[in-house]
């Protein structure tokens, strides 16, 4: 078997499966921020899209891959999905592997694509899937993220524009203002409220889980030093 056969095979059994996967019209589009964890992982009618950076979960539809390189134990699990791995282009060392129709979308679209996530959120559009769930993708004001906001903000408005239904979490700011202007000055404070509050309640819980660590370690502590005792009286003693 030639060298450019195998490529064809490769190509081939990524066509098929992306070819069974189109058949359903709903997706979910994850990032790695909280709401990750309520993604619809058991309904199998709603497609799972992720980040490279979010595997090693339950199921995978499509995974998308946009940089130049990944870590090895990401190129594993991308290796292991079994699914179309969309990239910038088709690589030799991923059997299953998805040029990006890049071309139609900025076409269609234009130059609006700041992360990962819009452009999966862009091929949901351009595939005509009925609704794009979100989750994982908070695009917090004040987090490193901020800068990809606008172009998240961007390709959800293009999606209802088209009539597509986009779910988003509570805790996100995608597509969402801190107030309205000219009308409220306090949801910004409320919304920092609810945030101290869930970090202090996760601080909380790490605080417990620490104490429980220290408790642990005393008692090896203890056991170590008892038992080391114990060693040194018997190598310096003579026993009948």
């Amino acid at each position: 078997m030639t060298k450019k056969s195998i490529e064809n095979i490769d190509s081939g059994r990524a066509e098929k499966i992306l070819a069974e996967k189109q058949k359903k019209k709903r997706c979910a589009i994850l990032g790695t921020s909280r709401s990750v964890d309520d993604a619809p992982w058991e309904d199998e009618s709603i497609e799972i899209w992720a980040i490279a950076s979010v595997l090693g979960r339950k199921r995978y539809n499509r995974i998308f891959e946009m940089h130049d390189g990944c870590s090895s134990i990401v190129f594993k699990h991308m290796i292991n999905a079994g699914c179309p791995i969309y990239m910038r282009e088709i690589r030799k060392d991923v059997p299953t592997s998805v040029e990006y129709p890049l071309a139609p979308i900025l076409e269609a679209m234009g130059r609006h694509f700041s992360n990962s996530i819009s452009y999966m959120i862009a091929l949901a559009i351009y595939e005509e899937f009925e609704e794009i769930h979100l989750y994982g993708v908070n695009m917090e004001y004040g987090s490193e993220y901020i800068n990809q906001k606008p172009s998240v903000d961007y390709c959800v408005g293009f999606a209802r524009g088209m009539g597509i239904a986009v779910y988003i979490p509570d805790d996100s700011d995608v597509a969402r203002t801190h107030r309205l202007y000219g009308y409220e000055t306090t949801s910004l404070h409320k919304k920092m409220v609810n945030r101290l509050e869930l970090i202090q309640d996760e601080l909380a819980a790490w605080k417990q889980k620490e104490r429980g660590a220290m408790e642990m370690r005393a008692k090896h502590e203890g056991g170590e030093e008892m038992i080391k005792y114990v060693c040194n009286y018997l190598e310096t003693t003579k026993l009948d």
